[in-house]
């Protein structure tokens, strides 16, 4: 039987990366690879656009190009810690049209999902693959900001 792991994000304090720079969370490794924005691991707060939803975005959530100052087409890379074969997160605010993701499995397989538009209703990206190991958010325009909250791994 396959145990299910998460990751909500509420475990680890709060952070910005800089270009270039890593987090360790308990089940992954996150790299900020723009080279002008940032990331960060911040509270999802009162100053949000919508209250937070429990089991979708809550607490501390990931925040995507943080001060929405990146370079055209910003890039996050996500290592699991332990692969899985199914993946699964909540994103918020996000608008547009170019950010895709990536996940790539240990033996280079990979398989992509363009985001859509959750800024007025938090969407769940799934994906299912063999021995899943790491995802690329990538695409991100230059002024898009948004959240990702409640991974699960099985």
């Amino acid at each position: 039987m396959t145990r299910e792991r998460h990751e909500d994000f509420d475990l680890t304090a709060s952070v910005i990366l800089m270009p270039g720079e890593t987090v360790q969370t308990s089940t992954m490794t996150i790299l900020n690879e723009d080279p002008t924005g940032t990331v960060a691991i911040q509270p999802y707060n009162k100053d949000m656009p919508y209250d937070p939803i429990p089991g979708k975005y809550e607490g501390q959530v990931l925040h995507v190009n943080f001060h929405a100052l990146a370079s055209n087409k910003a890039s996050v890379v996500i290592t699991l810690k332990v692969p899985c074969n199914e993946l699964s997160f909540w994103h918020y605010l996000h608008g547009s049209p170019s950010t895709k993701v990536t996940c790539i499995s240990e033996d280079g397989s990979q398989s992509q999902q363009m985001l859509g538009d959750s800024n007025d209703l938090p969407l769940q990206v799934h994906f299912s693959g063999e021995r899943i190991s790491r995802l690329q958010i990538s695409g991100i325009s230059a002024s898009e900001w948004f959240v990702i909250d409640h991974f699960e791994f099985s």
